[in-house]
């Protein structure tokens, strides 16, 4: 008798759930506050009465995340709940997902191997711990989490008569959008999904099913609509995006780029840091892309079947709901580490659609456990990597930290591009990790530097004006080294 037999399935099932919890737990214990860290709104501020971080566009932030501000405020009041109760929040909205995703393909596709495979897909993706190890990722998190529950609504609206979860799902993609821009999607998505299911069950004119589909995709924009009139007239100005990384674009080809990024990051285990890092681990990179092609070699035979039984309309369709899912993050230059979140988890639910399709035999299943065994090593070096990454920047911090006698009211910090930065997050230098001096901030009573403080940014120390009388205003001004290094002036 096997394990699964004795446990029962269910019984089997969480079992290996609270596993994967441990494992994540453990993981990101070891990781303490680094880099955007610092910075989100989601770092503890001090609730001044004029609550301005849940507004829009504050203090040039081109961002209006106002229950990361939300948050802010709170752990103002209560620091010593940062950032234990940051990853404590992004950890129980991606175990959250999982829980969504196991339950939902088990419903639609009514096999449970395909949701319990696709499941483990995504959670052990290493494209997922850009955003599991990071406490600045409630956003992603959470946005995609009322998204999902968004569309779950909707289906249960559409399907099942239930009308008054239509309303629902029009809050909670609303939800999905405060967390994060990227969330404006979910207004549209659950419609669509529901367009193409009702396509693969036999309608097969598109246009006769956009038809029927009209008002909800009306209520669609029209809840759209009302996310920007309410923040623009919070704001007081019409303008989208910021400056430099964040700025929105319109170029297809970095739209296309982006999208390679995102979609070849979510859809391989092949180990990037071993590519990027040095020195090269080469035998990991072999092995990594081998099982990835092995992989890809039964699950595009999986579409080819599906193709066949359904058409290639309905992978396009598919296709084209995926990218519209990722739009708001590829029409900007910069996509991070956890920009594939989102990704993963649509190509996890597909995954589970063809799963039936897939040969089973000796192959297949060992294929798939070397997979699994790869992501699972893959994810578990990367969250090392960005361990040790924590580590030297809490190490860097305490070092310069007793360097500020007196406790700062004002600040002024010119912070020297002397290093450049690397293609990663994991593998940035000190100072950025510090995030131009922001770190400091713990030891300062948690100093909003936005509203005391001013950061000038210098290609050299020799942009800095060392005429110390021009910044009377400031009580404690200092030099942050990209590389790290920390020179007081005043303080």
């Amino acid at each position: 008798m096997d394990v699964k037999e004795k446990l029962g399935k269910s019984e089997y099932i969480i079992a290996l759930y609270l596993l994967y919890a441990v494992w994540l737990i453990y993981n990101i214990s070891f990781i303490t506050p680094m880099a955007d860290d610092w910075r989100c709104a989601a770092a503890p501020y001090h609730n001044d009465g004029t609550w301005y971080r849940v507004l829009p566009f504050t203090f040039g932030n081109p961002f209006w995340r106002p229950f990361e501000g939300l948050l802010g405020y709170f752990l103002g009041e209560n620091p010593f709940l940062f950032p234990y109760l940051n990853q404590g929040l992004v950890v129980i909205g991606h175990l959250l997902l999982m829980v969504l995703l196991y339950n939902g393909l088990k419903q639609y596709t009514g096999n449970n191997n395909a949701a319990l495979g696709a499941t483990a897909i995504f959670a052990l993706s290493p494209a997922t711990v850009g955003t599991t190890s990071q406490m600045d990722a409630i956003n992603q998190c959470w946005t995609l989490l009322c998204g999902v529950i968004a569309t779950k609504l909707f289906i249960e609206g559409n399907y099942y008569g239930k009308k008054k979860y239509i309303m629902f799902y029009l809050f909670f993609a609303m939800c999905a959008v405060l967390f994060k821009e990227n969330g404006i999607c979910w207004f549209l998505v659950p419609v669509f999904l529901c367009i193409i299911n009702d396509y693969i069950s036999g309608e097969n004119r598109i246009w006769h099913l956009l038809k029927g589909y009209k008002e909800k995709i009306v209520l669609g924009i029209v809840g759209s609509i009302a996310y920007f009139v309410i923040r623009f007239s919070l704001q007081g100005s019409i303008s989208l995006g910021g400056g430099g990384r964040y700025a929105v674009q319109v170029s297809v080809i970095d739209i296309i780029k982006n999208n390679i990024i995102i979609f070849g990051s979510s859809m391989t285990t092949i180990d990037s840091l071993a590519v990027f890092m040095k020195p090269h681990s080469w035998g990991i990179i072999v092995i990594t892309t081998i099982v990835t092609i092995l992989s890809w070699k039964y699950l595009i035979e999986a579409i080819i079947k599906f193709k066949r039984e359904y058409n290639l309309m309905t992978i396009i369709l598919l296709f084209l709901v995926a990218i519209y899912i990722n739009l708001p993050l590829t029409i900007m230059p910069h996509v991070s580490e956890m920009s594939a979140y989102q990704a993963v988890f649509v190509f996890a639910f597909f995954i589970g659609m063809v799963w039936k399709y897939v040969q089973i035999d000796k192959w297949s299943k060992l294929t798939l456990g070397m997979l699994l065994i790869c992501m699972l090593s893959v994810s578990t070096h990367k969250f090392m990597v960005t361990q040790a990454y924590a580590e030297n920047v809490r190490i860097g911090k305490q070092q310069y930290q007793d360097c500020f006698i007196n406790i700062p009211r004002t600040v002024l910090i010119f912070y020297v591009d002397d290093v450049p930065l690397e293609y990663s997050t994991y593998m940035q230098p000190l100072g950025h990790g510090l995030e131009q001096g922001r770190a400091f901030r713990s030891d300062w009573n948690w100093l909003d530097l936005d509203k005391n403080g001013k950061i000038i940014y210098c290609k050299s120390v020799d942009e800095i004006d060392y005429e110390i009388n021009n910044y009377d205003e400031y009580d404690t001004v200092f030099i942050q080294y990209q590389s790290g290094r920390v020179v007081l002036l005043r303080n």
